[in-house]
């Protein structure tokens, strides 16, 4: 079942019931499961899926965390840059690392560019398209400099 087909039947649902249904996916054993409640949770920016989002980030399946990711840099709801700029320091996997470091420039803030900066000096790997994670995080940092 697509994200698509997904946002429509849990749109369907009365507001009430939509996160409960975002949150079963979440728990659910299938990872494409899981990976799809972060992309849902995005797709209805709902406050309270943010937690869902954040919670998804250490999930044991690497592209359940880079939805997560992509979740927490759709959504509307402030998230500690502290969580993303662990997962660029350390994630085992270079995709999300990239996604961390890319869904920081719109959660992190002005407090958050030294540690920006300094993770960028040692980040590493790259992301699908090759470009490093390096590169995405200083691209990052621009884009909060230029909110503040």
């Amino acid at each position: 079942m697509t994200v698509e087909r997904l946002v429509r039947q849990i749109q369907a649902y009365p507001a009430t019931d939509q996160a409960a249904a975002v949150e079963r996916l979440a728990v659910h054993d299938d990872p494409d499961l899981r990976s799809r409640a972060a992309e849902v949770a995005a797709r209805l920016n709902h406050p309270q899926l943010t937690g869902l989002c954040v919670g998804l980030l250490s999930d044991p399946v690497w592209y359940v965390r880079c939805s997560a990711c992509a979740c927490i840099g759709m959504s509307s709801v402030a998230v500690p840059a502290g969580l993303l700029l662990g997962l660029v320091e350390s994630d085992p996997h270079e995709i999300v690392r990239s996604y961390a470091a890319l869904a920081l420039g719109r959660v992190a803030g002005a407090d958050d560019v030294q540690r920006m900066l300094a993770v960028a000096e040692v980040a590493q790997g790259e992301n699908h398209e090759g470009t490093p994670v390096r590169d995405i995080l200083l691209r990052s940092v621009d884009e909060v400099c230029s909110r503040v």
